[in-house]
């Protein structure tokens, strides 16, 4: 819902609304997610010691 709000707010089109709103937060999401695949099984073993 970001892109279609910042072309309304600032009257930018869609190519350039991806441009300015998307792209910049994509390095940051990909290595969250990477994280997030390396850390989470993990955390579910130390959960499930925990709950025993």
């Amino acid at each position: 819902m970001g892109v279609p709000w910042l072309m309304l707010a600032t009257g930018m089109d869609f190519p350039t609304a991806i441009a300015k709103g998307v792209v910049p937060f994509l390095l940051g999401d990909v290595l969250k997610v990477l994280l997030a695949a390396v850390l989470l099984p993990g955390a579910w073993k130390l959960a499930g010691r925990a709950g025993r």
